[in-house]
């Protein structure tokens, strides 16, 4: 629980790329030099590279070419990739570039009321109930983020060449690499193969000492850890569209990740037992 509250609660300096950054691009791709690049491991602080503001821009460019369909494909990428902790501004920012683009899209504002209800209550509605007459179903489910894929060939090169890069850092920082690897996928949209990645980088470090204060190895390691913590958190937006059960699902990939199936008293078949939560 310690390690738990501690990823959640990390003290991470993040930051979205910036509005001059965004607007030189034009596509909601990078390349892999320019992620690569956006990596930052200092103490306890990291960059949160995924396009959060290029998101943002990219709901405006299409909605002003008259393209609503391609705006909310942007706008649900927004909404999944809020910089962590996933603060009420960014949250909220997100939703309104969904119901920007639905109401364009739509003509009307029905869906988009009914997201206004759905990203923070998931599927149980406001009550918190499932079966109950205020259940929602995903309004956004079936929005692919087409715009935002990426092909075998980026994912090879971008891999190798972090592969190149982590060669010759210390073991603790080859961990911090493979994230690189499944933020990448998650700037893609390809939220499964990212949480795989992030399960195993969890796994790897969870039982490593770590902390967020004193010893510097400690911090390090923490670091890893509230990095595959955020990335997972993303992962479950982008499965499930809601923030919803987010910090329960974070944390069954943290014990999974340091008990294992047996659970905590270290023995299977008792009641602490764990599942596999990816």
């Amino acid at each position: 629980m310690r390690a738990f509250a501690a990823a959640l609660a990390c003290m991470c300096l993040i930051t979205a790329p910036s509005a001059s950054d965004s607007a030189t691009k034009g596509t909601p791709s990078d390349d892999a030099a320019q992620i690569i690049l956006s990596v930052e491991n200092s103490g306890s602080s990291y960059a949160w590279e995924l396009p959060y503001a290029q998101a943002r821009e990219l709901v405006v460019k299409y909605i002003s070419e008259g393209k609503p369909d391609l705006a909310l494909q942007a706008a649900k990428m927004q909404f999944i990739i809020c910089p962590p902790p996933f603060d009420p501004g960014s949250t909220e920012s997100a939703i309104r570039s969904v119901e920007e683009a639905l109401i364009a899209l739509d003509g009307n504002d029905k869906r988009a009321k009914r997201f206004r209800a759905y990203a923070p209550n998931g599927p149980a509605g406001p009550d918190g109930r499932k079966g109950t007459a205020d259940d929602i179903a995903n309004p956004i489910e079936k929005v692919s983020l087409d715009i935002f894929k990426k092909d075998d060939a980026f994912y090879g090169d971008f891999d190798s060449a972090i592969d190149r890069r982590a060669s010759v850092a210390s073991e603790k920082d080859r961990a911090w690499y493979e994230t690189e690897k499944a933020y990448a996928r998650l700037s893609g949209g390809e939220f499964d193969r990212a949480a795989i990645l992030l399960m195993s980088v969890l796994k790897s470090q969870a039982w490593v000492p770590h902390s967020h204060a004193g010893d510097r190895e400690k911090i390090r390691v923490q670091d890893t850890i509230d990095r595959a913590v955020a990335g997972l958190s993303v992962v479950y937006r982008g499965r499930t569209g809601t923030v919803a059960g987010m910090d329960g699902f974070c944390k069954r990939c943290l014990d999974y990740a340091t008990y294992g199936p047996a659970g905590q008293d270290g023995r299977e078949g008792t009641a602490d037992d764990l599942q596999s939560p990816i």
